[in-house]
């Protein structure tokens, strides 16, 4: 009876901060006449942004994205973002992206907009919500051509001689050029030379056994117990972007199950304790409903329950109470005190409303 108590006062406690929170993202966007994108959940190296007026500010971890800024990474460095919409990016080093259009609201869905711009390098994208239900509105351009999706995850490079290669992980989607518009299937990968030539299609991606679906794939017919054993292998082949997303395909692919999902979570952070912050708040990012077991598959990999939490919280965009409450819920049962819990939530929403 008290642990409830407890919980349904760190709720209030969290939910008045997060009140105080969300009006600020507006008041921010009002000010520069632009609208409230989405933040930053990782940045490893450096990034910036750059607003419509040309005024250039550093990116960190919770920074808030607006429509009209341009994204830049340098040489080494790599950030992922998490849209209002639950859409996440990540952008690989020395890209460039421009946010061109965006706009998002649970209760208006004919306002869905998300249309970008990649200018420079390579970028991957986890469609959300406009992705599932505004498909049309949901758009990537680049010099050759303009990727459109059907609730996918998609990968896209910018080659330095111009050439634009496009690969769908999970889902489908169609390359829009001059030359016409072209179908790109499940598994699929396309190349487009420049914005008058048809994509050369590819049957399956370049990537080989360990791309995300086939990982995805070898993962569903595995107990839990090899599933952990297996994991080890992951972490040692696939680069740390490949592991993130994954986290937020696994749902895609047939025979999958939250079992195995956990599990494979708790045998990376085992595998790798300090990849703990960017898989939980990616995964979280893509998927919100699942934060609570992901605290739990963390805290089995050996990490800290308090450090668990921050992690969780970081990935989260606009949590529900309920989606709060599961999540302590399981941070109690983890061993956390209420007097720490409090102090995290109150740090999480803090920033929040600074930022």
């Amino acid at each position: 009876m008290n642990v409830i108590k407890n919980i349904n006062t760190i709720i209030k406690v969290y939910g008045l901060l997060l009140l105080l929170a969300l009006p600020m993202p507006l008041l921010v966007a009002s000010s520069t006449n632009s609208t409230y994108a989405g933040k930053v959940i990782l940045v490893k190296g450096k990034a910036v942004a750059i607003d419509e007026k040309g005024k250039e500010r550093k990116l960190k971890r919770r920074a808030q994205i607006f429509t009209g800024d341009t994204i830049k990474t340098i040489k080494k460095s790599s950030m992922r973002l998490v849209m209002v919409d639950q859409s996440l990016l990540s952008l690989k080093p020395n890209s460039v992206l421009k946010i061109s259009d965006y706009n998002f609201s649970f209760k208006e869905k004919e306002k869905d907009a998300m249309a970008l711009d990649l200018l420079k390098g390579g970028m991957r994208a986890v469609t959300g919500i406009i992705g599932v239900r505004s498909k049309k509105k949901y758009k990537v351009k680049t010099a050759t051509a303009t990727m459109g999706v059907r609730g996918t995850a998609m990968e896209i490079i910018v080659g330095d001689d111009g050439q634009v290669t496009v690969s769908f992980d999970f889902g489908y989607g169609h390359v829009t050029n001059s030359a016409g518009r072209f179908d790109v299937g499940n598994l699929q990968s396309a190349t487009i030379s420049s914005s008058s030539t048809k994509p050369k299609l590819y049957k399956s991606l370049p990537r080989g056994k360990w791309d995300p679906a086939s990982v995805a794939r070898n993962i569903a017919g595995m107990a839990s117990s090899q599933v952990l054993v297996f994991s080890k292998d992951v972490n040692d082949s696939m680069a740390l972007i490949d592991r993130v997303l994954l986290i937020g395909l696994l749902d895609q692919a047939t025979g999958m199950t939250t079992s195995h999902v956990l599990k494979l979570v708790e045998g990376l952070i085992t595998a790798d304790p300090s990849s703990a912050q960017v898989i939980l708040a990616t995964a979280t990012g893509v998927n919100r409903a699942r934060a609570a077991l992901l605290l739990q598959s963390a805290v089995l990999g050996g990490i800290p329950v308090a450090d668990a939490l921050r992690f969780v919280m970081s990935g989260l965009m606009y949590p529900l109470p309920s989606e709060i409450k599961a999540i302590m819920v399981e941070a109690v049962k983890a061993g956390i005190t209420k007097e720490e819990a409090e102090k995290i939530l109150k740090e999480s929403a803090e920033a929040e409303a600074c930022n």
